[in-house]
């Protein structure tokens, strides 16, 4: 894991942040990295492009409960069969 600098306000992103479209090896650090970086600026929340990263991405937690991690990977649409 390692820590990740914030950009602070009024810095915008870029581009607006995309979908994930799978769940990989880059996606599961990268929430490590966030959780990390949470709790080491004492936060409550955090979300990729605070970081840079345009990814749908968000880390959280509450005192009573262990860091929640989430991303939300792009479903496919299904074919139509007609």
């Amino acid at each position: 894991m390692a820590l990740r600098d914030i950009l602070i306000y009024p810095t915008p992103p870029e581009q607006k942040a995309k979908p994930v479209a799978e769940v990989d090896a880059s996606i599961r650090k990268l929430c490590d990295d966030m959780a990390e970086t949470m709790y080491e600026a004492n936060g409550v929340g955090l979300a990729a492009p605070q970081l840079g990263v345009l990814h749908n991405v968000i880390a959280s937690t509450s005192s009573s409960a262990p860091p929640w991690r989430a991303s939300r990977p792009r479903r496919r649409a299904k074919a139509s069969s007609g």
